[in-house]
């Protein structure tokens, strides 16, 4: 947990009626589009600076390639696909016209409801249920036990849930995904916080998805089989706040640096109890007094949402392009409502918007969806 910088930010993109065309068109076609800015290319780690995201829109990951070869961070044909590519996942609606309203600056912001619960008083991680309709499952930040809540969309709280054997010194982030065999619905929960980078390990406790009816809360709930996932760095203790799982259970840990964060990995189908050396994959580059609180990859996995203090930024996803690719190339600013300490993002289940969240008493569920 950290001081938060406020703001709103809403950016406009083209202002004419060509440069809107050429984005759209950009945006569906899978190419780079007018007005989304691509990310600025960096060759140093964590730590490292690098200038603003500019509008000018290069050549990133995730374009078309030239005949006969295969764009960066997708395969070619016949080839071994690297690691942190997972396939495209069935039978879950895409993003396009969410990223496409993004970057056109068409998005709308309403308010879905009201968080009253007195508990949820630092809310620091959201996901939204796909297999409960209408659920969102949320944590606090540290200082807490190691529990989740589950709400209805509309902030009213459906029910507690204690993780049987797990323990709570910094909550930053939560993810939903697959479990250990590739099916299923688990939540993850990263305890992945460490402002003073003194840690020699960060946790990640899944659990399997508890069936909750948006309808009827259910009160105080225990949850067993919590299974405990360590993670080493591969150089020095960081600080995180943002933990994504992919859509074939690969877990990615984003460092919250000022500038560029470095994105580390760890691959899908982990046993519980099990010791894992994070593997450094790439960075994300953003404005200098960036700094990530939070971030999800759509159901689908055709998209990847990020957050600070004072921005989000949406990424569309190349089917066959790893996370890091993903997040080298171009982004879009979406839509944020002044939050006093915005620290928790999600799609939605169904892929049409994303919600955010504040730290804070009696915050609102900020709904941003394409009009």
């Amino acid at each position: 947990m950290a001081n938060g910088q406020l703001g709103r930010t809403r950016t406009a993109r083209a202002a004419t009626g060509v440069l809107l065309s050429g984005l759209l068109a950009g945006v569906l076609a899978g190419s780079p589009a007018v007005g989304c800015a691509a990310a600025p290319s960096t060759s140093g780690g964590a730590g490292s600076s690098s200038a603003p995201a500019t509008s000018t829109a290069s050549s990133p990951a995730g374009t078309s390639a030239a005949p006969g070869t295969s764009a960066p961070g997708t395969s070619a044909p016949g080839a071994t696909a690297p690691p942190g590519t997972a396939p495209t996942a069935a039978g879950y609606a895409s993003t396009a016209a969410l990223v496409t309203a993004a970057c056109a600056d068409e998005l709308t912001a309403d308010v879905s409801g009201t968080v009253t619960a007195p508990e949820l008083n630092e809310v620091s991680g959201v996901a939204a249920s796909t297999e409960n309709p209408g659920v969102l499952w949320v944590h606090n930040d540290s200082g807490d036990s190691a529990r989740a809540f589950a709400l209805s969309t509309t902030g009213t709280l459906l029910g507690t849930f204690a993780l049987d054997g797990a323990t709570a010194q910094d909550w930053e982030d939560m993810a939903i995904g697959p479990g250990p065999g590739g099916g299923g619905s688990f939540l993850y929960f990263g305890d992945i916080g460490d402002n003073g980078e003194k840690r020699t390990s960060i946790t990640v406790f899944r659990v399997r998805e508890p069936k909750v009816d948006a309808a009827t809360p259910v009160g105080k709930v225990a949850l067993d089989g919590v299974d405990t996932l360590t993670f080493t760095y591969p150089d020095a203790a960081h600080n995180a706040e943002t933990l994504l799982v992919d859509t074939d259970g690969s877990l990615y840990v984003i460092t919250k640096q000022a500038g560029t964060s470095t994105i580390y990995r760890a691959p899908p189908g982990l046993a519980d109890g099990s010791t894992t050396e994070l593997s450094d994959v790439g960075t994300v580059a953003l404005e200098t007094a960036g700094l990530l609180t939070g971030g999800d990859i759509a159901p689908a996995g055709d998209a990847v949402v990020l957050r600070t203090y004072g921005q989000v930024y949406l990424y569309r996803r190349d089917p066959g392009s790893t996370i890091a690719a993903t997040l080298a190339g171009p982004r879009c600013n979406g839509a944020l409502t002044r939050e006093p300490q915005g620290e928790a993002v999600t799609f939605s289940a169904d892929g049409a918007s994303y919600l955010t969240m504040s730290e804070g008493v009696d915050q609102p569920i900020n709904t941003y969806r394409a009009p």
